[in-house]
């Protein structure tokens, strides 16, 4: 059997970092540079020492003062010594989406992606670049296609967030889109904590790019899916399990390791399927306990006026639950069927011992008729006696 494992590629929503400035901490706690720090000023930030040996978060709660050579940060200098090259970011929220496997470019040529690949699956969507180092990231959304070559493509605004020469991932995501604390895929307007919209045909076997989400197992070409989709024309939904290269469907398991299921209720209960409703199928298979102890030597079969007296007083027979106790409990079909069993058997019994009889009562019927002819014939002959007298 296929195991299943849910392995999906998302940004998680957390914090990373701006392009960042090279400074050096001098003058007790002040940030030394020839830059604007205007956007630093009211902003929470990391500072981390070149080498990366040492970091720390400073959160904004006042503007920090600033000139146009330095800014000062409350407590910096008790945690980095005075003259200490350090890289400063501003903190702001990661981007989030599903994204695909990155591509590996630089930034050069102004606001250019540098790099021998196919670009065309690249200029008409949604795109994420990031620094190897996983600091500084922006997502460029899709307005119209970017103009590409065999080397590079051109990204509007990528020169104001990375510097030139500045080796970078790309990846192409499906942005997450974030209203009133819902999240939406397809939709700008989520209604629920997590909406994905996308409509699939369901007229034949759900396929890949019609599926709403795709659940794999791993991502050689021939994993095991489990895929879900919602059929708008149709107005169907399906959960369907499809192994990617080859089409074929294996099993889909609820709770095989325990707990219980329940359709059109909230409270299966104790069973392990519990539906409310109706349901249709050409065959349904039940093991249970048979009735075939009404045929052995030891079974106390009951007399027909057992049975009789029984109905009178009960209203139903032996063995058998009332309409009233089926009505409020329903019934088991296995125990069921082997009841009705018991009775067809009994019935069966009682047809035997009644043919037993009526054979015995055929013949001393036949038997009475013999001696009945008999009497007849000697009748005859006592009146012919008497008539010669």
């Amino acid at each position: 059997m296929k195991k299943l494992m849910i392995c999906i590629g998302f940004l998680i929503v957390q914090n990373l970092f701006s392009q960042s400035r090279i400074a050096t901490v001098n003058a007790g706690s002040h940030l030394i540079k020839t830059t604007d720090w205007s956007e630093f000023k009211t902003a929470n930030i990391l500072v981390t020492k070149l080498d990366g040996s040492k970091s720390h978060i400073y959160t904004y709660n006042t503007v920090r003062a600033t000139n146009p050579n330095a800014m000062n940060v409350d407590g910096l200098e008790d945690d980095f010594e005075q003259g200490s090259e350090v890289k400063v970011y501003i903190l702001k929220p990661k981007a989030s989406g599903f994204k695909s496997k990155p591509i590996l470019a630089k930034v050069n040529g102004g606001s250019h992606l540098m790099k021998t690949t196919d670009w065309s699956i690249y200029n008409n969507k949604t795109i994420l670049v990031e620094e190897i180092n996983g600091l500084n990231q922006n997502v460029y959304s899709y307005s119209s296609a970017r103009p590409i070559n065999a080397n590079a493509m051109y990204v509007d605004g990528i020169s104001a967030d990375f510097e030139q020469n500045t080796d970078v991932h790309v990846y192409i995501i499906e942005t997450f889109n974030f209203a009133n604390g819902n999240v939406g895929i397809g939709t700008t307007t989520p209604s629920a904590k997590l909406e994905i919209l996308r409509d699939a045909n369901l007229t034949s076997s759900i396929s890949l790019p019609s599926s709403a989400l795709v659940l794999r197992a791993d991502n050689d070409g021939s994993d095991a899916t489990l895929r879900f989709g919602v059929d708008n024309t149709n107005l169907k939904a399906v959960i369907q399990t499809q192994q990617t290269s080859t089409g074929s469907k294996f099993d889909l398991l609820l709770n095989p390791f325990g707990g219980n299921v329940g359709i059109g209720t909230t409270n299966p209960g104790t069973w392990k399927l519990a539906v409310n409703g109706n349901i249709r199928a050409k065959e349904i298979k039940v093991e249970t306990g048979w009735s075939d102890f009404v045929f052995y030597d030891d079974y106390k079969l009951p007399t027909l006026q057992e049975v009789e007296n029984h109905i009178k007083e009960k209203g139903h027979l032996k063995d058998i639950p009332s309409a009233k106790d089926v009505e409020e409990n329903g019934v088991f079909l296995g125990e069921m069927d082997s009841k009705l069993l018991q009775k067809i058997e009994e019935l069966t019994l009682y047809t035997i011992q009644q043919e037993k009889t009526l054979e015995k009562q055929s013949k001393e019927i036949q038997n009475l008729k013999l001696l009945n002819q008999k009497f007849l014939e000697l009748q005859l002959r006592l009146d012919k006696l008497e008539n010669k007298n």
